[in-house]
């Protein structure tokens, strides 16, 4: 096997085997792109339950995330579908709407 095929193949082997520390950069950078009320439950929990577990954070915990992201998922396309009949908020609404669905999918697949 060629060497550059075996440096990328031991990085995604480390990726795998350290993916909790993935998922709390994710929900770290999950808070500060969006800067929601919605996000900020992510940083938490990582810093105050996941990060003080030991060794891993339980099932629980992942089940609870998981759980949450879904219903910000949700609440996030309800919101987008209420959408304001003036033209121009209607451009900045969806821009600001696709940015914050934009980052919950790519949070939720980077995680689970």
């Amino acid at each position: 096997m060629p060497l550059p095929l075996r440096v990328v193949k031991a990085t995604f082997d480390v990726l795998l085997s350290h993916s909790e520390l993935l998922c709390y950069f994710a929900m770290v950078l999950n808070a500060l792109v969006t800067g929601s009320l919605l996000s900020i439950v992510y940083p938490v929990l990582a810093f105050l339950w996941a990060m003080l577990s030991s060794p891993r954070p339980s099932k629980s915990f992942w089940v609870f995330v998981i759980t949450y992201t879904e219903v910000c998922t949700n609440c996030l396309f309800c919101v987008m579908n209420s959408i304001p009949n003036d033209r121009i908020l209607f451009i900045a609404y969806i821009k600001q709407q696709l940015q914050f669905v934009i980052c919950y999918v790519l949070f939720y697949s980077v995680c689970f």
